[in-house]
C-alpha cells in the first residue's frame, strides 16, 4: 500500500490551498448585465471546486472558440455543500434573475459516494444530505420558469480515495459509487448529468502519475483537472466536442488536446446515459 499524508497535514494543506483558490470568499464570474439575444444562458452554482483555477473561465474560452454564443452567471463560495448552498439567500436570487437555460449543480466526492455515512468517515466532517438539496434545487429552479435544464455535476473521487481514512475504498471504488448514485439521483428527479467523474476515471486509468488531475491536497483539480472539467461542461451544454479546438489553458498543445478529446467522448458518447438533450 502506498503511503498517505497524515490527516492533520492533509487538512492543513487543503485549507492553505482553499486559501490561495478562494480568498474572498464568493467568486462570480465576470458577466455582461444581460445576455444578448441568441446567447444560451448558464449559472453554475458550487464551492471550491468550481473556482480553482479559473475553470468556469477556460469554459468560456472553450465556448468562444466554438462560436457557441453563451452568457455565464455563477455563484461560488468556499466552503459550502450543496445543501448549504440551497438555503444561501444569495443563491435563490441568482436563480431568480432570469429563466436560466441550465443550472449546472456542483457535486462533492465524499457526500455522492457515501450519502449516509460521510459525516462520520472524518474527524472535520458534518452532515450534508445531496438528494435533498437536489429535490430543493429543483423546485427552486421550477419556480422561476420550466424550460431550465438542471445538470448535476458527477463529482470526482479523492485521489487516493478513503485510503486516507484507513477504508479500503481506492480511488476507482469511491468513483464507481459517485457514478452509481448520480446516476441514481438524477434519473429520479430527471436532472441531466455532466459526467467529470467519469471522465477523469478515464484519464487516471491511464495512470498518469501523482497529482495529475488532482491538487496537492489529493482533493482538489490540477489545471489539467479544471481544463477537463471545462471540457465536460462545454460537450454537456453545448452538444459538441471540442477535441479539435486549439484552447490549451497554457498547457502543452499534445495534454489538452488529449484531454478535450476525452472529455468530449464521454460526454457526445452516450448523451442518453446522461439524460442530456440530443
Amino acid at each position: 500500500m502506498t503511503e498517505h499524508p497524515a490527516r492533520s497535514t492533509r487538512t492543513l494543506i487543503g485549507f492553505a490551498l482553499l486559501y490561495v483558490f478562494l480568498s474572498g470568499g464568493c467568486l462570480l464570474a465576470p458577466e455582461d448585465p444581460e445576455p444578448s439575444p441568441g446567447d444560451v444562458t448558464v449559472l453554475f452554482i458550487g464551492s471550491s471546486y468550481f473556482g480553482a483555477w479559473d475553470m468556469i473561465d477556460h469554459f468560456r474560452k472553450l465556448c468562444d472558440e466554438g462560436g457557441q454564443d453563451v452568457f455565464i452567471g455563477s455563484f461560488v463560495r468556499s466552503g459550502l455543500y450543496l445543501d448549504d448552498l440551497a438555503r444561501e439567500p444569495g443563491v435563490a436570487a441568482k436563480i431568480s434573475e432570469r429563466d436560466w437555460d441550465y443550472v449546472i449543480l456542483q457535486g462533492v466526492g465524499t457526500t455522492t459516494a457515501y450519502p449516509e455515512t460521510h459525516h462520520l468517515l472524518t474527524s472535520y466532517g458534518s452532515y450534508h444530505p445531496v438528494y435533498p438539496a437536489l429535490q430543493t434545487f429543483k423546485a427552486m429552479v421550477n419556480a422561476t420558469g420550466d424550460s431550465t435544464r438542471i445538470i448535476f455535476q458527477m463529482p470526482f473521487a479523492f485521489e487516493d480515495g478513503m485510503l486516507w481514512v484507513g477504508m479500503d475504498d481506492d480511488y476507482f471504488a469511491m468513483q464507481q459509487l459517485c457514478y452509481d448514485n448520480t446516476l441514481a439521483w438524477a434519473g429520479a428527479l430527471d436532472l441531466g448529468v455532466a459526467p467529470v467523474g467519469w471522465a477523469w476515471r478515464e484519464i487516471l486509468l491511464e495512470e498518469p502519475g501523482t497529482h495529475y488531475l488532482h491538487a496537492s491536497d489529493w482533493n482538489h483539480p490540477s489545471l489539467r483537472g479544471a481544463f477537463l472539467m471545462a471540457v465536460v461542461f462545454h460537450a454537456t451544454v453545448c452538444n459538441e466536442s471540442c477535441a479539435g479546438y486549439a484552447y490549451r489553458a497554457g498547457m502543452p498543445s499534445a495534454e489538452a488536446a488529449h484531454l478535450r478529446e476525452t472529455g468530449s467522448v464521454i460526454v457526445q458518447g452516450n448523451r442518453r446515459l446522461w439524460n442530456l438533450r440530443e
